[in-house]
């Protein structure tokens, strides 16, 4: 089983959780603490959380896909750039050059959507069987163009990539690597808004929070 930066960055969270509690109890990380009144006392170390939460993503799972809401659009979204991208009507031939947003895409319901992938995207199954390839090292305009995409997602921007293929006429959506479990959050339902699944994407940030919540809860 694959776990790639969406995967990471939720587990970062926990980590994150975890110092924050850790700070909350006045534990910097040295074998003694100050207590308010000035004395010394010693530190408790953080209890272990004994049951591991997830995997979140599964990636040995079927992701069944759901029809995107049409209603929804057209659609404006801001990418990471600040750039505003408009999608006219649900896109029915996602390219997605990155791992991650594969996986969201998948976990919102989108996947029957997702006609092309980068070659680093093998989770889900349904992902690692698709043969329309990206190279997501040195991505090709020209390649990319021929799958004929009608939403192209990227987390990165090499050789300006972003301004070429918007350039070939292509609709690009950028998002690169979100600096927090907060930005991670974001671009989930940015997805969802962009693919016609806001609400499955909406429910999917609600999960993930709530397991950051229930590892809060167990060592605060």
């Amino acid at each position: 089983m694959k776990f790639y930066r969406l995967v990471l960055l939720l587990a970062a969270a926990f980590a994150l959780v975890l110092a924050a509690c850790g700070d909350d109890d006045g534990d910097s990380g040295n074998p003694t603490a100050t207590t308010t009144s000035g004395s010394t006392a010693t530190a408790t170390a953080a209890p272990v959380v004994a049951t591991p939460v997830g995997p979140f993503f599964d990636c040995e799972a079927t992701h069944a896909s759901t029809e995107p809401d049409a209603s929804y659009f057209p659609v404006t979204v801001t990418d990471g750039n600040g750039d505003e991208v408009t999608i006219t009507e649900p896109p029915a031939r996602i390219a997605s050059l990155d791992a991650a947003h594969t996986e969201i895409l998948y976990a919102i319901g989108a996947g029957g959507q997702v006609s092309a992938v980068d070659n680093f995207s093998n989770c889900p199954a349904a992902a690692g069987a698709l043969s329309a390839r990206v190279d997501a090292y040195n991505p090709s305009v020209e390649a990319i163009t021929g799958l004929e995409p009608d939403l192209v997602i990227t987390a990165f921007d090499t050789g300006d990539i972003v301004a070429a293929m918007r350039a070939a006429g292509l609709t690009v959506l950028y998002l690169p690597t979100p600096a927090d479990i907060q930005g991670t959050y974001d671009d989930m339902k940015l997805v969802g808004n962009a693919t016609g699944h806001p609400d499955e994407a909406a429910a999917l940030v609600t999960s993930m929070i709530s397991e950051v919540t229930a590892i809060e809860g167990r060592v605060g």
